[in-house]
């Protein structure tokens, strides 16, 4: 797994080595766009970033070797679009951890962990294979998971985890939670966790932190319906152009769980892919399976059978949410997680009229559908907004005036028949608009 903002790349790999009497896995975080480790901390391939254009992006491997590798990427592009990679380290105590450097207020972030006890400087390779992804968006909704196989045990030693209420989480492989963080707030200048759990290590982590969209980090139970079955996933506020989807594969736990067991996939409704893997826990020739698919946007493998008991298409992106097909299924309330993406800005929006201010409460930084209509000898500007294209919900409104400041920036305000920049504050009267008396 690797995050790269065009000028900042990080990235961890894990391996774990099937069919041995001893355990053999590791665990390495890189300065690279992509990573790949093999168990016995050995380096098998990375790349850096080289260039990016309109429509395409070029790796470099700096290390390579002749397997030919399926690599899955969601590209996120745009002129409203910040991105900004940062590693940072996890607190040694309880409390609140502020990271900053980002150089704006994100809407979303993305971490990436490995287990608490890595701490070397990066880039390093480490025994023991452990990879946390977590997720949290501004109005603070989360998720966690994490994956843990111990190295060098005659008798395998596996774990997984999975949280909603936190986007950091580690544990020990005696299912002792080491790292627990739950989102806080979107800074100025980066992000703030609340470390409810943490041990004395200073962990490494890094976390891809955008700005410009909006962002969705949630989570469903899976269809238990017998297959072909559409499940519909709503909630989200709006309509995804990417669904990140992720699971440790079992239904909802409160704590970690024996068995490492992971599955990974993303769709545009266009393009998906999808990744899973197990690693058997206390058996004494070590059982690791793995599947990749360009076909399906997420697979579940809870078996150590290489069996794939779920798998499905995401069929449709929707105004709410969006819509999965289970080709295969099982009966199992599996707990799935959800990261879903989408512009905040409508691509077809030209103009910025200005803006409609005064008794708003609970506002969502929304967008509508609107059409507008001048009268009074362009004295009197009338708005009628339709449906809402963008956010999550509607403003709660508690007043029936709004007061409506036109842009100070002439070149914004211009139709077909001529320039409206009329005036730069809305005091009524005049030449300038006046105060709106309707709800918008």
């Amino acid at each position: 797994y690797g995050v790269t903002d065009g000028t900042t790349s990080k990235s961890i790999g894990a391996a774990s080595n099937d069919a041995v009497s001893t355990s053999n896995t590791s665990t390495r975080i890189a300065n690279k766009a992509l990573t790949m480790v093999q168990w016995g901390e050995t380096l098998l391939a990375e790349a850096d970033l080289s260039s990016m254009d309109a429509t395409n992006f070029t790796l470099n491997w700096t290390t390579n070797n002749a397997s030919a590798y399926v690599i899955h990427f969601i590209a996120i592009g745009g002129s409203s679009v910040s991105a900004k990679v940062v590693g940072w380290t996890m607190a040694t105590a309880t409390g609140n951890k502020s990271v900053t450097g980002v150089g704006f207020q994100p809407d979303v972030v993305i971490h990436a962990f490995p287990d608490s006890t890595f701490t070397n400087a990066i880039p390093a390779s480490l025994a023991d294979a452990t990879v946390g992804i977590g997720a949290m968006d501004v109005n603070g909704n989360q998720w966690a998971n994490f994956v843990f196989s111990r190295d060098n045990r005659n008798s395998s030693d596996t774990q997984r985890g999975q949280q909603t209420n936190a986007a950091i989480f580690t544990f020990t492989s005696g299912l002792a939670i080491t790292k627990k963080a739950a989102f806080v707030s979107m800074d100025a200048d980066g992000f703030t966790v609340n470390f409810s759990t943490a041990n004395g290590s200073a962990t490494q982590i890094f976390s891809l932190a955008l700005k410009g969209m909006n962002a969705k980090a949630g989570n469903f139970s899976k269809s238990t319906t017998t297959p072909s079955v559409s499940q519909s996933v709503t909630g989200v506020g709006f309509q995804p152009r990417v669904v990140m989807l992720s699971s440790f594969q079992d239904v909802a736990q409160a704590n970690p769980v024996v068995q490492s067991r992971f599955g990974i996939g993303a769709s545009d409704a266009n393009a998906e892919g999808s990744s899973a893997y197990s690693d058997a826990n206390a058996v004494n020739t070590t059982n690791v399976k793995s599947i990749d698919k360009t076909s399906k946007a997420f697979m579940k493998v809870n078996n150590n059978t290489s069996t794939i008991d779920a798998e499905a298409d995401l069929t449709s992106m929707d105004a709410d949410g969006f819509t999965l097909n289970w080709t295969t299924n099982d009966a199992v309330a599996t707990q799935m997680l959800y990261l879903a993406l989408a512009p905040n800005v409508a691509p077809s929006e030209t103009l910025n009229l200005g803006q409609i201010t005064g008794g708003v409460t609970g506002g969502c930084n929304c967008r509508f559908n609107a059409t507008y209509a001048w009268s009074n000898g362009n004295k009197t500007l009338t708005i009628t907004l339709g449906t809402r294209t963008i956010g999550y919900t509607n403003p709660t409104l508690n007043s029936a005036t709004r007061t409506f400041n036109p842009t100070t920036t002439s070149s914004k305000m211009q139709s077909s028949t001529g320039n409206f920049h009329i005036c730069d504050t809305n005091s009524g009267g005049g030449n300038c608009l006046p105060t709106t008396t309707t709800l918008p």
